[in-house]
């Protein structure tokens, strides 16, 4: 199985292609499901978001083996708040 992981916009694109069932090297057929690739990416060391769009791919057909999976980047950077100081309002006794 062979990946490639692109960012764009702030999220993750993974297209997996999957090896071509039978021939010569009598490769079973394997179907690949979103918790099944984020074994495989846990396992490589890539860290993904939360998935954003799921895909899938198998290897019975030339047209299904090719999928692609959008996760969000586990890096997205926080805006950070900008605190004013406080006022001191003044009472007046009446």
């Amino acid at each position: 199985m062979k990946y490639n992981v692109e960012k764009k916009d702030g999220l993750l694109h993974i297209t997996v292609e999957l090896p071509q069932y039978g021939g010569r090297d009598q490769i079973p057929r394997m179907s690949l499901s979103t918790e099944a690739l984020l074994e495989v990416l846990a396992k490589d060391g890539v860290k993904v978001g939360t998935c954003v769009t799921e895909g899938s791919a198998r290897n019975t057909r030339e047209h299904y083996r090719i999928g692609t999976w959008v996760f969000e980047s586990p890096f997205t950077p926080v805006k950070k708040k900008v605190y004013k100081p406080k006022k001191k309002i003044k009472r007046e006794d009446v």
